[in-house]
C-alpha cells in the first residue's frame, strides 16, 4: 500500500535551521527509511506566500498569486507499506522526530504496471 503524508507543524517555522543534534537523526531516519523501501519519496515546501493556486472554470484559466489558506504545510513523504501499524510506526517516529505537528495521511491508487 502507498500513501501520501502530508506534514503540517503546530509551530510556525522559526527561518532558522535546526541544530545539528536535531537534524542527524531525522536524516538518519530518511537515509533508513529510504533503504528499508518504506520511503519512496520525500521533500518540503517553501512558504506558502511563494505558492500560487490555478483554476480551470468554465474553460477560463485563473491564478492567484498566493494561496488563501494561511495553514503551513511543510513537507511531504510518500510511503510504501504492507500494514496500517507500520505506517502508524513511521508517522509517529517522524513526527516525534519533527517535534510534534500532525501528517495528513492519504492512501494513493495504485495501479497495476505494464
Amino acid at each position: 500500500m502507498q500513501f501520501l503524508t502530508i506534514y503540517r507543524p503546530y509551530q510556525p517555522p522559526s527561518g532558522t535551521m535546526p541544530d545539528p543534534e536535531h537534524i542527524t537523526p531525522m536524516r538518519q531516519f530518511v537515509e533508513e527509511s529510504f533503504k528499508s523501501g518504506a520511503l519512496l519519496s520525500t521533500g518540503s515546501f517553501m512558504p506558502r506566500a511563494n505558492g500560487a493556486n490555478m483554476r480551470l472554470i468554465n474553460g477560463k484559466f485563473d491564478v492567484e498569486d498566493a494561496p488563501a489558506s494561511q495553514e503551513q504545510v511543510a513537507g511531504f513523504a510518500i510511503l510504501e507499506t504492507e500494514t496500517d501499524a507500520e505506517l502508524q510506526n513511521l508517522v509517529k517516529r517522524f513526527l516525534t522526530l519533527a517535534g510534534g505537528g500532525e501528517c495528513e495521511i492519504l492512501r494513493l491508487n495504485e495501479f497495476p504496471q505494464k
